[in-house]
């Protein structure tokens, strides 16, 4: 059966991908800061609790994410 992502992609999303340019770096830096806001508006509007937390939590694990996404695109898709 075929693989449905080749392995060098696979290990991609394993790997360290430092910003290849002002642009990249740029594109990391507002999406921190984006969450950051949310993350500081939510902090301030939600009650106290663990749902609060896992909230944060989720925030700062989407932020990961949405970093991630940039970094494996820019080692992926400028390699070609």
């Amino acid at each position: 059966m075929p693989k449905f992502f080749d392995d060098e992609v696979v290990a991609s999303w394993f790997g360290y991908h430092p910003p290849s340019s002002p642009q990249i770096a740029q594109a990391h830096e507002h999406v921190r800061y984006l969450f950051g806001e949310l993350g500081v508006k939510l902090n301030n509007l939600l009650p106290e609790g663990p749902d609060k937390t896992t909230t944060l939590r989720a925030l700062r694990e989407a932020m990961y994410q949405a970093n991630a996404s940039i970094a494996v695109a820019q080692a992926v898709y400028t390699e070609e």
